[in-house]
């Protein structure tokens, strides 16, 4: 059989990353059936333009609360003479015409990497890595806010850590050699943009009971349950909740002799995109502990991070030295209390100079209940 060459794999990787661009880019709208976010406004101001032939209106006739016409037009000039070439409606125009050309940002970013980093396959990942990553930031801030924070990153850590898991058990099953896992993540905080959050849900109930008063013609001063200000704070516990995560993985990979070796697709990390109201220094916070639980699970399975930095193929190129020498070697324990789990690992060496890359512990298996 012929071997698949880098730049047969790098054509591949690139025709995935448009699919699953598109799929990104298309879902939200797929699953709500109507234009997402302030798609109902917009598509009535696009309709707007063609009441007054084309003309810029003044004010807009959405909800009849005269809101200004003070949009950049550009885009509502561009989804009317779509709506007229096709014969669409304006609100099918806004679902399908912005996922459209956000799909294509995922070949024009191809087109950039392949620019800067002179090298096909390199290219084609970093596309892989864009389509993958759609606005996260803008998801957490606007979800529902969960009885422990938002439910949508719980879920998804906890999805990414029992699949990993899984693969560490099925791992476990290979003796006699040292293992390698590299994890590509941004990394995880249970509790992101907790104050961002507080603040953007007490706006929205503002503006939701100020029109429920205005509609009732007179504003009582009875406690609402649904207050966010009345509500306590159900995700005091996610820092700990981590903590459990992650330590429960780093176990499983040292029981399976594996290395986590992790990857932050983000590179050299920024600041926020400026539509998104984030304090810096809560965006900070949240950047140190993604990258933090990044450092945790290779620290503790003898790997290295790579965080903060553009340059991913030094860091592969040392990925690829450290799995292809090493050394194994085992031991028996003389220690037989079993309540004492954690167990801590020194290697040291005579050789002048040189420098020792290990873990630096294991955990025992819990023994099996009796049935």
């Amino acid at each position: 059989m012929k071997p698949i060459r880098r730049t047969e794999w790098a054509d591949l990787i690139f025709i995935i990353a448009i699919f699953l661009g598109a799929f990104m880019r298309f879902n939200p709208t797929l699953l709500s059936g109507f234009a997402i976010n302030d798609g109902g406004m917009f598509a009535v101001m696009v309709d707007d333009l063609k009441a007054s032939h084309y003309l810029l209106p003044a004010f807009t006739t959405y909800n009849h609360l005269s809101i200004p016409f003070a949009y950049p037009p550009l885009g509502f000039y561009l989804g009317r003479i779509a709506s007229d070439l096709f014969g669409w409606s304006a609100s099918q125009t806004l679902r399908w015409v912005p996922a459209f050309f956000a799909s294509l940002s995922v070949p024009a970013f191809y087109l950039l990497a392949l620019r800067l980093l002179k090298n096909k396959y390199y290219a084609a990942l970093s596309t892989l890595f864009f389509a993958l990553m759609p606005r996260a930031l803008k998801d957490i801030l606007d979800v529902p806010e969960g009885s422990q924070g938002p439910p949508e990153v719980r879920h998804r850590a906890h999805v990414a850590f029992s699949t990993a898991g899984d693969m560490m058990r099925q791992l476990e099953q290979v003796h006699n050699r040292r293992k390698a896992f590299i994890y590509v993540s941004n990394g995880y905080d249970l509790d992101p943009f907790s104050k961002t959050r507080a603040k953007n849900e007490l706006e929205r109930y503002g503006m939701l009971r100020d029109n429920v008063d205005n509609s009732n013609g007179d504003a009582n001063n009875q406690q609402d349950p649904n207050d966010p200000a009345l509500r306590g704070k159900g995700n005091q516990w996610a820092f700990a909740d981590l903590v459990g995560e992650l330590a429960e993985l780093t176990r499983a990979a040292v029981r399976a002799n594996t290395t986590i070796y992790t990857i932050d697709p983000r590179g050299l990390v920024g600041g926020p995109d400026l539509d998104e109201k984030i304090d810096m220094t809560e965006y900070l916070d949240y950047v140190r502990n993604t990258q933090d639980s990044l450092r945790v699970l290779a620290d503790l399975t003898g790997g290295i991070a790579v965080i903060n930095q553009n340059d991913f193929t030094k860091a592969l190129k040392r990925i690829d030295q450290e799995t292809s020498d090493y050394y194994v070697v085992g031991y028996y324990s003389t220690n037989p209390d079993p309540t004492k789990r954690r167990r801590q690992i020194e290697v040291k060496v005579t050789r002048p100079g040189a420098n020792v890359w290990h873990r630096t512990s294991y955990t025992l298996k819990k023994p099996n209940e009796p049935r």
